[in-house]
């Protein structure tokens, strides 16, 4: 999945997404992804078409933070949100 600024923005400034980011600080990276995972479901499964394309984008993003600050393998865009998910790398 490939973003633009635009489509980040938008879909961080969800309170709900707000406050799972500012839980997960001081959790361990397989937390984090762990937490990633159970959002990943939970979303899936509770919400609607528009709410689900800002929650792949709100993952992907961080995600893409935990590569750039060398936490995990870079991840492959190309890729489903459900596949990085499921075969992260984790460095530290």
């Amino acid at each position: 999945m490939y973003l633009t600024q635009e489509e980040i923005q938008a879909a961080v400034k969800d309170p709900e997404w707000q406050e799972l980011r500012r839980n997960l600080k001081g959790k361990t990276t397989r937390e984090k992804i762990d937490t990633l995972k159970a959002y990943y479901n939970k979303s899936f499964a509770y919400s609607d078409y528009s709410d689900w394309q800002d929650k792949l984008v709100q993952i992907q993003n961080y995600l893409n933070a935990l590569s750039r600050g060398g936490l995990i393998e870079p991840v492959r865009q190309s890729q489903s949100i459900y596949w990085q998910l499921n075969n992260v790398q984790i460095k530290r």
